[in-house]
């Protein structure tokens, strides 16, 4: 009891202890458990980032990898996309995704970048789908993850976001930053909200093909 006192959600603690063996099993016989104080943990080595695992691949790469798929984009999407991006610029490049292989520091990132490279090698062999749609709606796809995941060291989900949920928090976004661009194309808008919200579709192959992209991906991580 007096231990739980100590402990709240979403904050590390350091635990002191001796293992020992019961029931043939290794345990930790726990003498304390103290919220972390940054200032003194990290004499003995205590560092916060290790706590959360991370993509491997270097950040700012894989950003500059994005940015020149970006400005390939026909104009209409590459405003809206730069200016979520560039509002947002901490989160995604540091935001997990919501898809269990990429739900690390980086993930975000590391996945659209990953699908993007994958899009590029294939594309080509389909004439019937709009490389400037699939490639917004791969970068889009999983946008709702900006607001979905809250900034704390572990990306906790509140209880009204698990409400809300990842998908509309993505369409809102796109109609939020579309209703910033007064001539900006009502179709584009509500294409890409289609390719958030859609699980598969009978009438747009876009839509189809990056879900597959996208299902592909996560089938042989």
């Amino acid at each position: 009891d007096d231990f739980k006192k100590r402990i709240s959600a979403h904050v590390p603690v350091a635990v002191k202890g001796s293992i020992i063996n019961y029931n043939d099993n290794l345990e930790v016989n726990i003498s304390s458990i103290n919220i972390v104080d940054f200032k003194i943990y990290e004499r003995y080595g205590y560092n916060q980032d290790s706590l959360i695992k991370s993509a491997d691949d270097n950040m700012k790469k894989l950003y500059n990898q994005l940015d020149k798929y970006l400005n390939d984009l026909n104009s209409d999407y590459k405003r809206i996309i730069k200016k979520i991006i560039k509002n947002n610029y901490k989160k995604f490049t540091s935001y997990p995704s919501i898809n269990k292989p990429y739900m690390l520091r980086g993930g975000l990132l590391k996945q659209i970048v990953t699908l993007l490279n994958l899009h590029e090698k294939i594309y080509k062999q389909y004439n019937n789908i709009n490389n400037d749609t699939v490639k917004a709606g791969i970068i889009l796809k999983n946008i709702g993850c900006l607001y979905y995941f809250n900034d704390d060291f572990q990306f906790s989900v509140s209880k009204k976001n698990k409400k809300v949920g990842c998908k509309l928090h993505g369409v809102n976004l796109i109609n939020d930053y579309a209703l910033s661009y007064s001539s900006f194309s009502h179709d584009i808008k509500t294409q890409l909200q289609n390719i958030i919200l859609s699980e598969n579709s009978e009438n747009d192959v876009n839509i189809n093909y990056i879900n597959s992209i996208y299902a592909f991906d996560l089938n042989v991580k």
